[in-house]
């Protein structure tokens, strides 16, 4: 196995400890997994982070956060992340309303 494929598991099991918990209705504890594994890499637990701040999950709202890790995930390819981008853009939601870029 090699060193890349050796990190790419451990962020993969990191990402899945946190959806697991997640899953479980633990938010405060997913929130901690699927942040170490968003800032390993995982565009899915970048996603997956920003939509834990938007709603609110696990901790306060943070619209600012939200669009933060939403921004990363879209700019990595992540289909979910730029969806969701577009609509939080054309209504405004966590940062000033821009319908060009919605």
């Amino acid at each position: 196995m090699s060193l890349h494929s050796a990190f790419a598991n451990k962020v993969d099991r990191t990402y899945t400890q946190g959806i697991d918990t997640y899953v479980a209705g633990n938010y405060i504890e997913a929130k901690k997994w699927i942040r170490r594994a968003a800032g390993e890499g995982s565009v899915d637990g970048m996603s997956i982070y920003g939509v834990m701040y938007l709603y609110g999950r696990g901790g306060a709202q943070d619209g600012g956060k939200a669009v933060y890790w939403l921004t990363r995930a879209a700019k990595a390819g992540e289909k979910d992340a730029q969806s969701l981008l577009g609509i939080m853009y054309a209504m405004g939601q966590g940062m000033d309303k821009d319908l060009e870029k919605g």
